[in-house]
């Protein structure tokens, strides 16, 4: 039941972007109204395999004149709470591995979202997603990076890269952890097997940019990773 269960939850996954891509570029919607389409996708995909999110912290994520997300990914789930919990309420733009563009349509609909398509290993494509996404949070818009570049497939957090730090350092925006946990216990990243349950996500306390530059990218992204880290324990002390 769970392997059952697991297909159709990665069939809806990439059927649904297929579909959604079609409907925003077929509606002409703009890029709150494109979010709102894979929002609503994601939160009945969760429903259909019985999957619950829960947010506590999102006190953290009131501010309105921008900021800088970061977060840690263990496996897809997580990535579908992401848009299902925090899409439009709490977040204008977000950043995703180039490969979504294979899917059709799907390019065009992430332009329209205002969803960031981002080239890994190519580093003059990874600095202009990061010019284009430091203009917008100049203009007051609030972005959600990944902080580790990749699904973990670990019960934990792993190592984060520093666009994130340097998005935040760049724009003069706070930088604000966020743990997501119950991913890669519902569904291992290597497998295809899919448990019902619960997906934990807590938003920690900003962390202030003020008087740092590019030279401190790393250890802000240190200090980001560490207050990710302890929301994750907290989070697994939690009882199902």
């Amino acid at each position: 039941m769970d392997k059952l269960r697991g297909v159709c939850f990665l069939f809806f996954f990439f059927g649904a972007a297929f579909v959604g891509s079609i409907i925003i570029l077929v509606r002409r919607c703009d890029s709150r109204e494109a979010l709102d389409v894979f929002k609503r996708l994601s939160q009945k995909g969760l429903s259909v395999v019985n999957i619950k999110v829960e947010v506590d912290g999102d006190e953290n994520l009131s501010m309105s004149d921008g900021y800088v997300a970061v977060y840690n990914e263990t496996s897809w789930p997580d990535v579908i709470a992401l848009q299902a919990a925090l899409y439009n309420d709490y977040i204008d733009h977000s950043a995703v591995a180039n490969e979504y563009a294979l899917i059709p349509f799907m390019k065009k609909a992430c332009k329209v979202a205002g969803i960031a398509l981002v080239p890994r290993g190519d580093r003059a494509g990874v600095d202009l997603v990061l010019h284009d996404l430091t203009n917008s949070l100049k203009s007051g818009k609030r972005v959600i990076w990944g902080g580790e570049g990749r699904l973990s497939g670990i019960d934990g957090v792993s190592r984060f890269k520093v666009g994130s730090a340097l998005l935040a350092i760049r724009s003069k925006k706070p930088l604000i952890p966020i743990a997501f946990h119950g991913g890669q216990k519902l569904m291992p990243l290597k497998s295809i097997s899919l448990k019902p349950g619960t997906i934990r996500i807590r938003i920690g306390t900003p962390i202030s940019t003020k008087g740092l530059t590019e030279d401190n990218s790393r250890e802000l992204a240190d200090k980001a990773q560490l207050a990710v880290s302890v929301l994750y324990e907290e989070l697994s002390h939690i009882k199902s």
